[in-house]
C-alpha cells in the first residue's frame, strides 16, 4: 500500500472513530435519559400508590371508628333497656308482695270496672291469684268489689274458683268463657311497657331516648 493509500485509511479510521465515539456517546445520554425517565415514573407511580394507600387507610380507619362507635351506642341501650327490664320485673315483685289492704282492694274494684265496661256486662267470672281469691272471699269483701264494679247496669259478678299465676290485678271472662279480659298487672305492663320503659330509662340515666 502506498503511503498515500495508508494516509486516507489512517484518516477514515480517525473519523470512523470519532463518530463512533459520539454515537457511543449520545446513546448514553439517551440511556441516561430514558433512566431518569424510568425513575421518575417509578417515584410517581411509587407516591401515587402511596397516596391511595394512605386514602384506604383513612377510609377504612374512619368505618372502623365510626363502627365501633355505632356498636358502643348500641350496646349502651341495650344495657339501658336491659337495666330498666330489670327495674319492671322488680315492680312486678314488689307488688307481688304488696299489702292486700284497702286501697288494694279499691284497686282491684277498678280493674274489674274496666274488664266489665269492655266485656259489655252480662254475667261475668273474676279470676285472681290464689291468694288475692282467699282475701276477697272472706268478710264479703268481694261482693263489696263486685257492686261497686258492675254499677248500675245490672252486670253479675262472680268470683270464679279457677285461680290464675299473676303478681297482683284480674282476669274476666263471660260466662261461657268465650271472651275475657286480661287486666292483671303483667298484662297492664305489657300495654304501657314502652312508656314505663322510658320512663324508668330516664330516671335511671337522667337522659332522653
Amino acid at each position: 500500500m502506498s503511503e498515500e493509500n495508508t494516509g486516507i485509511v489512517e484518516r477514515i479510521g480517525e473519523k470512523a472513530g470519532a463518530q463512533a465515539e459520539a454515537i457511543l456517546s449520545t446513546a448514553r445520554r439517551v440511556a441516561e435519559r430514558e433512566v431518569q425517565s424510568a425513575e421518575r415514573r417509578t417515584r410517581t407511580r411509587q407516591r401515587g400508590a402511596m397516596r391511595e394507600l394512605e386514602a384506604h387507610v383513612a377510609v377504612r380507619k374512619a368505618q372502623a371508628q365510626t363502627e365501633a362507635a355505632s356498636e358502643a351506642q348500641r350496646l349502651k341501650l341495650q344495657r339501658r333497656h336491659e337495666r330498666a327490664e330489670e327495674v319492671l320485673g322488680d315492680a312486678l315483685d314488689v307488688l307481688r308482695l304488696s299489702p292486700r289492704d284497702g286501697d288494694y282492694l279499691s284497686l282491684l274494684a277498678r280493674l274489674a270496672a274496666e274488664a266489665v265496661e269492655s266485656l259489655g256486662g252480662g254475667r261475668i267470672e273474676i279470676l285472681v291469684s290464689p291468694s288475692d281469691r282467699e282475701v276477697l272471699d272472706a268478710e264479703g269483701r268481694f261482693d263489696r268489689l263486685a257492686a261497686e264494679a258492675a254499677g248500675p247496669d245490672g252486670v253479675q259478678l262472680t268470683l270464679s274458683d279457677e285461680t290464675i299465676e299473676t303478681a297482683g290485678g284480674l282476669v274476666a271472662r263471660t260466662a261461657d268463657g268465650r271472651v275475657s279480659f286480661h287486666n292483671t298487672f303483667e298484662e297492664i305492663a305489657r300495654r304501657l311497657h314502652d312508656g314505663l320503659r322510658e320512663m324508668i330509662t330516664q330516671e335511671l340515666f337522667q337522659v332522653e331516648t
